[in-house]
């Protein structure tokens, strides 16, 4: 590149790689190594600059978080329980969990009610669904649910003392619901509460979504939804909404925090999942 001039990168000012090429092949020989040790020096030092740039980029600022309940405030579903439920309804594990999940978002929508639903799971099974067999599944299935996610739960604390809204958006059925808010004191950090079975509608319906920022009274872009499944956080996306697709509190919060204009302490980052 002798003779030329190195373009300015990363908005450096471009750099003079011209000389009187030298007779001496030693001289030749010193001069291309100087060459190229300034387009080493120069692209290195604008990757230094561009990296600067994306770890202090203008972030996305928001006026509210809005939180699925199941694997993001709350741990995934517990093995004994579904054990349990299986037991229950007389099922080996591996078809109780096919006819649990089959007809699941019907009565998370109060399409199916709770004993229409475990009838639906429960058929042609040597099972009769007496009421006090449908009280015990629906508190195993609830209390399977019920373990909360720490990590979460504290990031939860530090968006509420810093003055940011919170909503739960869930799909849920009426006794996992009723069982949840009244066993789980936190759920009243979110207002609102929206659960499926109350607004008839589920996730990605597009109108559980309106229901909530209506609610919330805010637009799409101030939002930032969380949600542990692909097609619920891209009906989010359809309207607007900032979404991620919630994996772990491990490799999930240290997004949000070089992404959005949100609390994240680094004390929660290093909290144990």
């Amino acid at each position: 590149m002798a003779g030329a001039e190195a373009a300015g990168l990363g908005g450096l000012p471009p750099v003079s790689l011209s000389r009187v090429r030298p007779k001496s092949r030693f001289l030749r020989a010193e001069a291309l190594r100087d060459d190229k040790f300034l387009i080493v020096f120069w692209k290195n030092a604008a990757r230094n600059l561009e990296s600067h740039d994306l770890k202090n980029h203008q972030k996305l600022k928001v006026r509210a978080v809005v939180f699925d309940y199941g694997k993001v405030l709350s741990l995934d579903q517990a093995p004994g329980a579904v054990e349990e439920m299986a037991r229950l309804c007389n099922l080996p594990l591996d078809v109780f969990c096919e006819r649990y999940w089959h007809t699941r978002l019907a009565y998370d929508r109060a399409d199916l009610n709770g004993k229409s639903y475990w009838e639906s799971v429960a058929r042609e099974q040597a099972c009769v669904l007496t009421p006090g067999v449908l009280e015990e599944l629906y508190r195993v299935d609830s209390e399977g649910w019920a373990n909360s996610n720490p990590v979460m739960l504290r990031w939860v604390d530090q968006l509420r003392l810093a003055g940011v809204r919170m909503a739960l958006l869930s799909n849920m059925p009426l006794e996992v619901s009723l069982f949840l808010v009244k066993n789980r004191k936190w759920l009243a950090l979110f207002d609102p509460l929206i659960f499926s079975c109350d607004v008839r509608s589920v996730k990605p319906e597009e109108a559980i979504y309106r229901n909530c920022l209506e609610r919330l009274q805010v637009a799409p872009e101030e939002v930032l939804f969380l949600d542990d499944k692909l097609h619920n956080v891209e009906g989010a996306r359809q309207l607007g909404m900032h979404s991620l697709v919630f994996e772990t509190a491990e490799n999930t919060l240290p997004l949000i925090r070089d992404q959005f204009d949100l609390p994240m302490l680094d004390e929660v980052l290093a909290l144990p999942v």
